[in-house]
């Protein structure tokens, strides 16, 4: 163990065991939560280093998220405005699409 967790690197820097363990605890709730919520929308925001610590579900097809693309879609602009109300300052959000994480692109809000 003490092997794996010391070729362990976060931003070409090397871990502490402690640290690889929490992200692989981390990692394994956000999979149960994915899991759990089929058919539902689960974002995620994605801070400077690259950690998430914010999970939401939205009452909605993980596809219609990978659908609206659109930036202008009164769809998104109601996402992103709520999004920016309770969690100001996320600039990064993910969307699941039932196989992997993907950049969910919304609109800028005016403050």
């Amino acid at each position: 163990m003490t092997e794996f967790t010391g070729a362990c690197q976060l931003d070409g820097k090397s871990l502490r065991g402690e640290e690889v363990i929490e992200d692989l605890f981390a990692a394994h709730s956000l999979a149960q939560t994915v899991a759990a919520n089929p058919g539902i929308g689960v974002l995620r925001d994605i801070d400077i280093h690259g950690s998430n610590g914010v999970l939401v579900r939205l009452a909605i097809p993980p596809l219609w998220l990978g659908l609206c693309a659109d930036a202008a879609s009164p769809f998104l602009v109601q996402i992103a405005s709520e999004l920016d109300d309770q969690y100001p300052g996320t600039a990064t959000w993910q969307f699941w699409n039932g196989e992997q994480w993907r950049a969910l692109d919304l609109p800028g809000i005016p403050s």
